[in-house]
């Protein structure tokens, strides 16, 4: 009898219970099975693994098939049970096409089955359209399913979580932040107010504490809507979460002062990491300040005294004042407020309220001296000054230090010209002029010194 043929095929399917008693096969017998076709399954899979394949021996020019499930292979023969004959069909996979079907052995025909849903693979292989979703599953309980309109993903605790379209009438692009670690997102339940903007109440005086959900570290530009409680008294600090105090700063950089929150007040706490702290928005109004260019060739830095010089498109140019003329003297407007400002360069004076971080307080100055301008170009002096030169009052100590910590309260008044004063008229005085009331004009009034007259007639 001619060699018989061993075929491996996948996915067997039929009723073992009527099978044939176990037959031995061996080199030689009626059914041939040689070495070689026990060696060319092996290439397959090892020999020991063999035990529960199926194979199909059949005989040349004999139109019956037999079915046996190999129990045992070894290098001379292998040991297997007969199943059935003739009509017994299997499921089977065409490794051609990748499709699953019946195969008929009698016949010898494989019959493709209809597909209804294509799976993840076939999706993957032949470019099919799935109508009905994707899924993959990890045999966890973990699983993600994908949908024309949906994306769900199960966790192991059966917890669903989905991202879908059905409200989208426009084409929207969502980008992940460019952030390190894990990140947690926040739902809009999770927000507690402000717009959009989380927000919360900080309790404390001075050094301020609050929580905030979700909250794991301050990164540049976080921000927050924060309702202190009380006011400060002094410089001020935030703390989140317990994450750690951060200095407060007004908008302009410079740290807050006393009175700078009100209880009660709510500011915009901006994160600055180049700073290590927040820069406050909303401070209360207790300082004016206006924004200059400076008109001199020369830096002018914090603490001088400036007057208005004149004006170049929507800011007024301001140069150093001095008391020794009116000029430098009668327009007397405020204090520099920025650390610097270079010439014809813009930058920030204070008209009114508290400037700290001056080192120019020290020894002889005491709190609560009266600031005075000063002799030289953008000096001040705690003595009071008397004609010829001219009397401006600038500010009042408030911390005299020799070093970055003093303080003074900024609000300029400028003293008067004689002749500036509203009910005197001298505007043209001539040598040994005198003032003389008069009532009809109610006005202080020049006229020559008569004695002078009477003696150069009568002498």
């Amino acid at each position: 009898m001619a060699d018989s043929k061993i075929t491996q095929l996948p996915n067997f399917v039929g009723n073992p219970s009527g099978s044939e008693p176990m037959e031995t096969v061996q080199s030689g017998a009626s059914v041939q099975i040689t070495s070689q076709k026990i060696a060319d399954l092996a290439t397959i899979v090892t020999p020991v693994n063999l035990a529960g394949m199926t194979a199909l021996i059949s005989s040349n020019g004999i139109s019956s098939y037999r079915l046996y499930v190999i129990t045992n292979a070894t290098a001379g023969r292998i040991l297997v049970k007969g199943l059935t004959t003739n009509t017994l069909e299997a499921g089977a996979l065409n490794l051609t096409t990748g499709e699953s079907g019946t195969y008929v052995f009698s016949t010898d025909t494989f019959t493709a089955a209809t597909p209804t849903t294509p799976d993840l693979q076939q999706v993957l292989d032949a470019g099919n359209v799935s109508t009905t979703g994707l899924g993959i599953v990890n045999g966890l309980g973990e699983s993600v399913e994908i949908k024309p309109n949906q994306i769900k993903i199960v966790n192991a605790l059966a917890a669903e979580a989905s991202i879908t379209s059905p409200n989208l009438t426009t084409s929207t692009t969502f980008e992940i932040p460019n952030k390190s670690g894990t990140q947690t997102f926040a739902m809009l339940s999770d927000l507690t107010g402000g717009g959009g903007i989380t927000k919360a109440t900080a309790a404390g005086t001075d050094t301020y504490t609050t929580t905030i959900t979700g909250v794991t570290g301050y990164a540049d530009g976080d921000t927050y809507l924060i309702r202190f409680t009380n006011g400060n008294t002094t410089a001020a600090t935030l703390n989140i979460n317990t994450l750690g105090a951060k200095s407060l700063f007004r908008n302009n950089d410079g740290a807050l002062i006393g009175g700078d929150i009100w209880d009660g007040a709510e500011m915009l706490c901006v994160f600055n990491s180049t700073l290590d702290g927040f820069q406050c928005i909303g401070t209360s109004p207790n300082s004016l300040f206006a924004y200059v260019t400076n008109a001199e060739s020369v830096s002018i830095t914090k603490g001088q005294v400036v007057y208005a010089f004149g004006g170049t498109g929507d800011r007024m140019t301001v140069k150093l004042a001095n008391n020794t003329s009116d000029a430098t003297s009668a327009r007397t407007v405020g204090v520099v407020f920025s650390s610097s400002i270079a010439a014809n360069q813009k930058g920030v004076i204070i008209l009114q309220g508290l400037i700290d971080g001056l080192s120019i307080l020290g020894s002889p100055f005491v709190d609560g001296d009266s600031v005075y301008l000063g002799a030289t170009n953008g000096a001040i002096t705690r003595t009071k000054p008397f004609a010829p030169n001219h009397l401006v009052y600038v500010a009042t100590v408030t911390t005299a230090s020799a070093g970055s910590a003093g303080r003074m309260y900024v609000k300029v008044q400028n003293g008067y010209e004689l002749d500036e004063l509203h009910d005197v008229s001298a505007q043209n005085p001539n040598d040994g002029d005198l003032l003389k009331y008069n009532t009809t004009t109610s006005l202080w009034e020049t006229q020559p010194d008569l004695s002078i007259a009477y003696a150069y007639i009568f002498g």
